[in-house]
């Protein structure tokens, strides 16, 4: 098959050219449209429903909203978990689906059963579906400031009736949250006095306002040939529309609303805020749609937002990029770009010292950009995107595409100077190939099989991971079919030629055959030095591996910080606003700090549902700024805050950690009970625990602690005596606490909420809730203490679920100590912690994926392992041959342990972990080519290989295996070379395991495979001395 295939190839030369050139021109065209992102979308798909409970307490909220929706979620297909939120006025419930799942199928899922439990819910709770998006949803943030002389109703219409919707309509947009401003409502406001004056009811205002309105259709009508359509234009457009409605009921004397309640516009009750640069503003967060080009995308975002600013009301100050994803995308991608440049370089210059002869070179490198972007044009048919962990994998696979070409040019160079005068040159090219084809085909399929443990990874390391691989495994297959096609046509056009006006091989080559030579002479005279000697490399190497540190990711070297800001529960919006101003003031004093940026609560049917007392600071660099610095400065300069936890992370690693754990921490602890009281006790006792730990830092428990507030308890037998029903109590209390919605106004484009207030600071005396005016029996109006009891004291803010079962999250990071030392300690801490009855516990984060994955991927690679040996017993047809070829493994692991010690200080990640895998395929593919070399020159010689015949059939293959290890190796240093810099953060530290690998399995591969090759198969007495 390989004979007839490299046979075609060289007889039809033209037609493979054009069809070199075509896929030349395909995989440019694929790469220069291919969308960029920063990682493959890596989270499962999630479907986010919030429902607004307006005046529901976080108890009613579960019991009423979240409960009867997670049941009628429950037994959805290929629902993983299902995690829940109860909060006062809002229930978050979030559904994640396994990896693979299409997003539209489990959102439709997902919609069929809320539309089914919409029945379920209380009057007037409208469960919402977020709007679909991706991992890294984020892709910038815009800042708004106004001049004094402009209001914050202004400020906040010109960002939702403005700039959100041109913002929605850029292709790849998937949502414009906005915090910050004031929301314009068509206020009814009044006060208990004045109700109490003219005997009215907030029931009458609400009948008033909504009688107000008349927007529905009134017919046609008819007369001798014409239709003529009819328009009641009854719609109320202004406050003045509204201040002259009449109240119900006022026996004939009409009472106007503007005669008890003032009408007009005003701001809504914020249950969020924004702080620009630590000044009042708006902030706008612009989410992606996933797939998209983010570079794109957001360059299309800006330019839309700059022909957008100059309609805005002057005194406007606009905030480009306060935030801004495409920044580090274009960063990283660029320099692994240049990482592939520079590799391609350093390949080019090597082959050229080693075959010392142009056209060789020519021949070799062709592999490269062909082998890159046939693997290129393959991933964006199926639709991936050009990122970081593709582009590493490309990166990573530059020296190991040009090996198959390598190996055959050197094959077909050594066999044209050894032809006798007159051998057509075409026979001799096609043996040459075939010679060393059918083991490098068998060897590249091994490399394949080698990251089969990496594509079976699951979760969101599978997701990372799994791209890069398939980028590298495809370039590793494309240099293949080159290696069949074009080189030896390439070859046959080119090499002939150049033999006969340079006969001898480089003198560098004559210098190191001669050397090597000597060397394996002495070693098969005494073996036992080279068997000591890897033994102990061995052994140290398996002896170092107790003392590796285990991490998940590492930190990304990005300009974007996410800042926490977490204060006790019940903290209100203005002292959130109090204290973020004055971090941002002190972030914005430290040198390096661009820009910071405030969400303070939430928005609706954003990502993050939380109260006033939690906050997000976007904080971002200045180019070139030292982000580890910086990040310490931050953390002196917020410390001083009383009240308030902060923790600083970078915002890829917060996403990732996010994603992991639902919380944006290295580790959580999960505890879950049914009864509140209990958890609210363990999560306490375990955070304190916890924080004892040392490196243990932020730690917290959001939802363990109670908060403030006012509690009214209606009085059962006086609302039977009294003739009241429960319901005006409720009208009543909304209206005085965020106002009752009543309407709607529509004027152009700006819509507002029409609502009923009753004035009056309750925040001064809560109790004078109980003088609220409510309608009785008999037309009588009473006060409200008259059947409640209004009284003040401790309620929950948050109740968490997952699947079901209420769960309080402690979360704490790591800092000072390796992330592996500190979830010890932390798992220790919570054993020993005692729990009330009912409640247990369960560490995660990211130090248990970590450990998950690596378990993972050891089974699967050993599992691996052992079907490679088996198809090497195949092949070979000798178990000692296969074993042969596999102590490749023990000596590249020996390289890859001792680089992570030298260059990474002992941390083992998971790129390091797939770095293994990577080398292990390397050296597994060197050894089956030597091993076959071997076999061939026996067959030549028609029998076993004396030890001087040995030797020289080991030096023959000295030159490939130098420059295929030195070719990978070399490609591998400015990807070396990105290890503090975006872009290399994930491929450094398989670099490093990769490059130290090599290093000692073709060191060592050099003289133990022919060692134990002697040792294996040659049986005469002068092939290998006795001694052994």
């Amino acid at each position: 098959m390989v004979s007839r295939v490299v046979g075609a190839a060289l007889a039809h030369r033209t037609v493979v050219f054009l069809l070199a050139a075509a896929l030349f021109a395909v995989g440019l065209y694929a790469a220069r449209e291919a969308p960029l992102d920063v990682f493959p979308e890596f989270a499962p798909p999630v479907v986010e429903i919030q429902s607004e409970a307006p005046g529901l307490a976080a108890e009613d909220v579960e019991a009423l909203v979240t409960t009867p929706l997670e049941r009628a979620l429950g037994g959805l297909p290929d629902l993983t978990l299902l995690r829940s939120s109860s909060a006062p006025g809002l229930s978050v419930i979030t559904a994640i689906f396994p990896y693979g799942i299409d997003p539209y199928r489990a959102r439709e899922l997902v919609i069929e059963r809320l539309a089914l439990a919409a029945q379920l819910l209380p009057r007037g709770i409208r469960p919402a579906v977020a709007p679909l998006a991706s991992a890294l949803t984020t892709i910038l943030a815009i800042g708004l400031r106004a001049a004094p002389e402009l209001s914050p109703l202004t400020l906040r219409d010109a960002a939702e009736w403005t700039i959100r919707p041109r913002l929605l309509s850029v292709p790849g947009v998937a949502n414009v949250v906005i915090y910050g401003g004031a929301v314009r409502e068509l206020q009814i406001t009044t006060t208990p006095e004045r109700l109490w004056a003219v005997r009215a009811t907030l029931d009458d205002l609400v009948t008033a306002a909504a009688e107000a309105d008349a927007a529905a259709g009134s017919g046609f009508l008819d007369r001798a040939g014409q239709r003529l359509p009819t328009w009641l234009d009854g719609r109320v457009r202004t406050a003045a529309d509204l201040a002259v409605a009449p109240l119900p009921g006022r026996d004939g004397v009409p009472v106007s609303l503007a005669a008890v309640a003032e009408v007009g516009e005003g701001p809504s009750v914020p249950v969020g805020d924004a702080l620009v640069n630590g000044e009042p503003g708006i902030l706008l967060l612009v989410f992606k749609q996933p797939g998209v080009n983010v570079p794109a995308v957001t360059r299309a975002v800006e330019e839309a937002l700059r022909s957008v600013v100059r309609v805005l009301p002057p005194g406007v100050r606009v905030e480009e990029a306060m935030f801004r994803q495409a920044s580090f995308i274009e960063h990283a991608v660029g320099n692994l770009r240049r990482a592939l440049l520079a590799g391609a370089v350093l390949v080019l210059i090597v082959l050229l010292l080693f075959l010392g002869h142009l056209r060789t070179v020519l021949v070799s490198v062709v592999a490269i950009p062909l082998s890159l972007l046939a693997a290129v044009a393959i991933l964006r048919a199926a639709g991936a995107t050009l990122n970081t962990m593709v582009l590493g994998g490309l990166a990573i696979a530059v020296g190991e595409v040009v090996d198959d070409a390598i190996i055959d040019v050197e094959n077909v160079w050594r066999r044209l100077r050894a032809a006798p005068p007159g051998t057509s040159a075409r026979e001799v090219v096609l043996a040459a190939c075939v010679e060393v084809r059918s083991a490098v085909v068998y060897a590249t399929v091994m490399v394949a099989l080698v990251f089969l443990p990496v594509f079976l990874l699951g979760g969101l390391e599978g997701a990372l991971f799994r791209p890069l691989a398939t980028a590298y495994v495809l370039a590793t297959l494309a240099s293949l079919v080159v290696a069949l096609t074009v080189t030896p046509a390439l070859a046959l056009a080119l090499l002939p030629g150049a033999v006969a006006r340079h006969e001898e091989p480089p003198r560098l080559m004559r210098a190191l055959r001669a050397r090597y030579e000597r060397a394996l002479g002495r070693a098969l005279a005494r073996p036992l030095r080279v068997v000591t000697g890897s033994a102990l490399a061995i052994l140290t190497g398996i002896a170092l591996v107790p003392y590796l540190h285990l991490e998940f990711l590492p930190e990304f070297h990005e300009t974007n910080f996410v800042m926490h800001m977490t204060g006790a529960p019940g903290v209100g919006l203005a002292e959130s606003a109090r204290v973020g101003a004055a971090a941002a003031r002190a972030a914005l004093g430290v040198p390096g700090v661009r820009s910071v940026a405030q969400q303070i609560g939430r928005s609706t049917l954003s990502e993050d549902s939380w109260g006033a007392e939690r906050s997000e600071l976007l904080v971002r660099l200045e180019p070139g700024a030292d982000a580890e610095r910086v990040t310490d400065a931050i953390h002196r300069e917020v410390r001083a805050f009383a009240g308030f936890a902060f923790d600083i992370k970078q915002f890829l690693n917060e996403r990732i950690e996010e994603i992991l754990e639902g919380t944006g921490a290295a580790l959580v602890v999960r505890l879950r009970g049914t009864d509140l009281t209990n958890l609210e006790r363990a999560a306490v006792s375990v955070s304190e625990r916890v924080a004892a730990v040392p490196g243990a830092v932020d730690v917290h428990a959001p939802g363990a602690l109670t908060a403030p507030g006012v509690r009214i308890r209606p009085r059962r037998d006086d609302l039977l005596r009294l003739g009241v029903p429960a319901i005006a109590m409720e009208r009543a209390l909304r209206s005085t606490l965020g106002g009752l919605p009543v309407g709607r106004v529509v004027e152009r484009e700006r819509q507002a909420d029409v609502v009923v207030r009753v004035a009056g600071d309750m925040s001064g005396d809560p109790m004078r809730l109980a003088r609220l005016p409510i309608a009785a029996a008999g037309n009588r109006i009473i006060p409200l203490g008259s059947v409640a009891d209004v009284d003040v004291g401790p309620l929950r803010t948050a109740i968490g679920h997952e699947d079901g079962v209420r769960t309080i999250v402690v979360r704490l990071d790591a800092r000072g100590r390796s992330l592996e030392a500190v979830a010890h300690d932390v798992t220790r801490a919570v054993a020993e912690t005692p729990l009330p009855p009912g409640v247990y516990a369960e560490v995660g984060g990211e130090y248990a994926a970590a450990r998950a994955a690596r378990a993972r991927l050891l089974a699967r690679g050993a599992l691996v392992l052992v079907g490679i040996f088996v198809l090497l017993l195949l092949d070979f047809g000798s178990a000692r041959l296969a074993a042969l070829t596999m102590v490749n493994v023990p000596l590249a692991f020996v390289g890859g342990i001792a680089a992570l010690f030298l260059g990474a200080g002992g941390r083992l990640s998971l790129g390091a972990i797939v770095g293994f895998v990577t080398v292990f395929g390397i050296t597994i593919r060197n050894g089956i080519v030597l091993v076959a070399h071997f076999q061939h020159v026996e067959r030549e010689h028609g029998g076993p290989l004396a030890a001087r015949e040995l030797v020289v059939a080991a030096a023959d293959r000295l030159a490939p295996i130098l420059m295929t290890a030195l070719v990978t190796g070399i490609a591998l240093v400015p990807l070396l070379a990105l290890g503090g810099r975006a872009g290399g953060e994930i491929e450094q530290p398989m670099v490093l395991v990769i490059v130290g690998g090599l290093v000692t399995s073709t060191c060592l591969n050099l003289f133990v495979v022919p060692l134990f090759y002697a040792r294996a198969v040659v049986p005469s007495a002068d092939a290998l001395p006795t001694r052994l």
